[in-house]
């Protein structure tokens, strides 16, 4: 699936900082209260799973998702959790119709102090019609 756009959300503002995710390297710098990757859907799609790699060793992060547009969004409980993976992590996901992903950092790893770095999302699924 193609997206949009990517967000950047530190919990502790409510401001985003964004721009295209194509060939770029997402960095998440953690703040007190955490911080997450909105991921926002060209269409409202039907996902099954999604593919994160990082350089980063030991981090985890958990996943919602919502039928809404990000700034809309209703997040409710995480669909999926992990923590203590190597690069790359698959998350294979029931079919569910969402418009937006949200990749919640919750454990910063071995990396950097202060600092998680996402090279490529995949999202898998279908588009509408």
């Amino acid at each position: 699936l193609l997206f949009a756009e990517w967000r950047l959300l530190p919990a502790s503002s409510g401001a985003y900082r964004h721009g295209c995710a194509a060939g770029s390297v997402l960095t998440a710098l953690l703040s007190v209260h955490g911080v997450g990757l909105i991921i926002e859907l060209s269409d409202t799609s039907v996902i099954t799973g999604l593919t994160v790699r990082s350089p980063t060793r030991g981090w985890g992060f958990a996943v919602f998702v919502s039928e809404d547009r990000p700034i809309s969004a209703d997040w409710g409980l995480p669909i999926h959790a992990t923590t203590n993976f190597g690069s790359d992590v698959s998350v294979e996901i029931d079919e569910l119709e969402v418009q937006s992903v949200l990749l919640w950092i919750t454990d910063l790893g071995d990396g950097p102090q202060f600092r998680v770095t996402i090279t490529d999302i995949d999202i898998f699924g279908t588009a509408p019609g």
